[in-house]
């Protein structure tokens, strides 16, 4: 839940810290931009920024200039869910993403902690 790592990361580091949900599923139409309890007279709302991967269709142009290497995740991401199932043509869309990590030199470090994302 949103609200605890929001929590836990002020708590640890006493920053301001602005939240930011990305979702990766499929419905577009699904667009929820808060976290809200509610019960027995006690109340606490926070509202977050949304980040719909989906919305990036479209933005290859935008995607390929970027330097971002989230920019390669999402990519891949879009790759994914046009292929779902097709285990071959999967393997090959994570094997060209360690290819493109690779050959723009980030570390492995990076690249491992880009997998686990």
């Amino acid at each position: 839940m949103s609200l605890n790592y929001n929590y836990r990361i002020f708590d640890r580091y006493r920053k301001e810290v602005i939240s930011a949900v990305i979702f990766t599923d499929t419905d577009a139409g699904y667009r929820p931009d808060r976290y809200l309890v509610n019960r027995w007279g006690f109340k606490h709302e926070m509202e977050f920024i949304l980040v719909k991967l989906i919305d990036y269709r479209g933005r290859t142009d935008e995607l390929e200039e970027s330097s971002n290497p989230f920019a390669l995740v999402v990519k891949a991401f879009l790759r994914y869910i046009e292929e779902k199932g097709e285990l071959k043509k999967l393997y090959e869309a994570k094997r060209q993403l360690l290819n493109a990590l690779f050959a723009e030199n980030y570390s492995k470090r990076c690249i491992y902690a880009l997998f686990r994302f």
